[in-house]
């Protein structure tokens, strides 16, 4: 088995705490007993944003819909229910 290793996303674009990136390398130095670790290159972590949101938002609508539209109707109901915050300014 070959591991991709994207150092730069910790040691560079976004740099991880020490404790972090030692239990990083701590786990590499374990899968090295079974798998091939190789760096890798990939573009800045930035770049991968967009694309993240984009998927995790398309992901996330299906799964919730129904909730997020019983929220609304149940708010749109309390709003009916409720007077007006504001003075009316007839009087």
């Amino acid at each position: 088995m070959r591991i991709g290793v994207i150092r730069h996303f910790y040691e560079s674009h976004l740099p991880a705490k020490m404790k972090c990136a030692r239990a990083f390398e701590a786990a590499l130095k374990e899968l090295r007993n079974s798998a091939q670790c190789r760096g890798r290159e990939t573009p800045r972590t930035e770049e991968y944003d967009d694309c993240k949101v984009i998927i995790s938002e398309a992901e996330f609508l299906p799964s919730t819909k129904k909730i997020l539209i019983e929220d609304f109707k149940i708010r749109c109901q309390l709003a009916i229910s409720r007077p007006p915050r504001w003075p009316n300014p007839r009087g």
